[in-house]
């Protein structure tokens, strides 16, 4: 059974309004041509018609999965609305993301986990989650997705626990590895923010961190779309930025929130270059940003009075030059994605010759 039903497309607002709350609109006639063949091919199934048949898909699409095709299923860890389990499935491990029973009717839960598997199943991107299926088991949405070695979070938190073990993984964690992750950060950024919906803009609203997986290739990828968010672009706009739109404030996590985001004014892209600075931040100086403050003081501190973590004179200027102009007060004077991605290719480029931790 899909994720999104025929039945329920055609019995419940609720979907449709999913949709517009995915696009940050009111407007049904703003919701992408993409996920408006979604809702087609529905209708089409409906009556027996499938419009993938008529006409080659722009791309393969992840597939129903039986739970029972998932083999040594075991879990992992747990979310608020979904719990993560290990499997296999045709001898490949995968991860697999469940909603959980307590929220089997919890409607912004289960909007969640489907507007995130309706956006990845749109996406391929080698810095993007994977997407390999879903389908339904207990009467409950599941997602399957490639499975990761770990978070950029666990990476981090093993450079700052101190001791031996954290020198040899700082030293793993260099400069030139630092900046190559941040490269296919920012690759992933440009990405979602321009190339994967045309005519829309995706922001990911919580990107930090823990929002950041390491596959077993060594590569970077973004995860958990659940608060993402399509705004519609313009033919008149600036190709790398748009106007600010209102959206929901103090959304994310506010070590790595916009100031603009915290203080709920209108915001776009460029909130998410500042939570970008902040995760360059982290892995450059083995430290998190503003640690030990609490979140009254990161409000009066940092939102409101424009504090700023300290940069080394060890890090190369261009670095630091990067850091200020990514999280300036200002978010008109934040460089776009593409601009950071050209740049931090700049600083690898003066960087010695990058080795990859194992």
């Amino acid at each position: 059974m899909p994720l999104l039903s025929p039945a329920t497309l055609s019995a419940s607002p609720r979907d449709e309004t999913a949709l517009k709350k995915l696009c940050g609109t009111t407007d049904s006639s703003c919701v992408p041509h993409e996920l408006d063949e979604w809702h087609d091919l529905y209708a089409h199934e409906r009556t027996n018609l499938h419009p993938l048949d008529e006409r080659p898909p722009k791309k393969k699409r992840a597939g129903l999965i039986g739970w029972k095709d998932l083999k040594n299923t075991r879990y992992i860890s747990e979310g608020a609305f979904c719990s993560v389990h290990g499997a296999q499935l045709e001898g490949k491990l995968v991860a697999v993301k469940h909603l959980k029973a307590e929220h089997e009717c919890d409607e912004v839960a289960i909007t969640d986990i489907e507007l995130e598997a309706e956006l990845l199943k749109h996406m391929s991107h080698h810095h993007v989650l994977k997407m390999i299926g879903h389908g339904r088991h207990l009467h409950r949405p599941f997602i399957v997705v490639e499975r990761l070695q770990c978070s950029l979070s666990d990476k981090l938190k093993s450079t700052q626990s101190g001791g031996f073990f954290s020198q040899t993984e700082r030293a793993q964690l260099s400069l030139p590895v630092s900046e190559d992750y941040a490269k296919q950060l920012a690759n992933a950024m440009v990405y979602i923010h321009h190339d994967a919906f045309p005519g829309h803009h995706l922001l990911h609203r919580d990107l930090k961190p823990d929002n950041i997986g390491i596959t077993y290739d060594g590569r970077l990828v973004l995860i958990d779309f659940g608060l993402s968010k399509l705004i519609p672009s313009s033919p008149t706009e600036d190709i790398d930025d748009f106007c600010p739109v209102d959206m929901t404030g103090k959304t994310g996590s506010a070590r790595y929130m916009a100031p603009e985001v915290a203080l709920s004014k209108p915001y776009n892209t460029k909130a998410e270059v500042h939570s970008f600075s902040m995760i360059l931040y982290e892995m450059v100086a083995h430290q998190k940003p503003f640690g030990g403050m609490d979140l009254d003081t990161l409000f009066s501190e940092v939102f409101i009075s424009g504090a700023r973590p300290p940069l080394s004179r060890k890090w190369p200027t261009e670095l630091r030059l990067l850091l200020t102009d990514c999280w300036h007060r200002d978010p008109t004077c934040r460089p776009s994605f593409r601009t950071v991605l050209r740049r931090v290719e700049d600083v690898l480029a003066a960087l010695p010759e990058l080795v990859l931790p194992p």
